[in-house]
């Protein structure tokens, strides 16, 4: 589906919603579950932009979308399943003086907002 385009889900186009999350497929999928059971309108899509990172092996990465009213209550719930995915990841998260990202180790840019490999949101 392209972005900005109509669907078949009710929310609006993507370019309108609130990007909750963007990594691997199967945590794309299994965080869709938990906002789901919390009954939050969503959306999983490939992000396809021109420049967007990609992961290790090259595929397009997926983004969780929610409207803006519902951003605050996905990203504790968001939060929650990383806390679930990650059980010895740090209460406080932030990227490490030594440039790498606290749950996966991987090297992170200072001016970050994620880590590139497990799509850590970076304070």
């Amino acid at each position: 589906m392209p972005q900005g385009g109509p669907a078949a889900d009710g929310l609006p186009p993507t370019d309108e919603l609130h990007c909750v999350r963007v990594s691997a497929l199967a945590w794309c999928f299994s965080l869709s579950d938990r906002l789901g059971a919390a009954e939050i309108p969503h959306r999983v899509e490939a992000v396809s932009d021109e420049g967007e990172q990609t992961d290790k092996v090259g595929a397009v990465p997926y983004g969780v979308y929610v409207r803006p009213e519902d951003a605050t209550a996905a990203g504790e719930i968001d939060a929650e399943h990383t806390a679930h995915q990650i059980p010895d990841m740090p209460d406080e998260v932030d990227a490490a003086d030594d440039g790498a990202c606290p749950a996966c180790g991987a090297a992170v840019d200072g001016d970050a907002s994620e880590c590139p490999d497990c799509g850590l949101v970076l304070l």
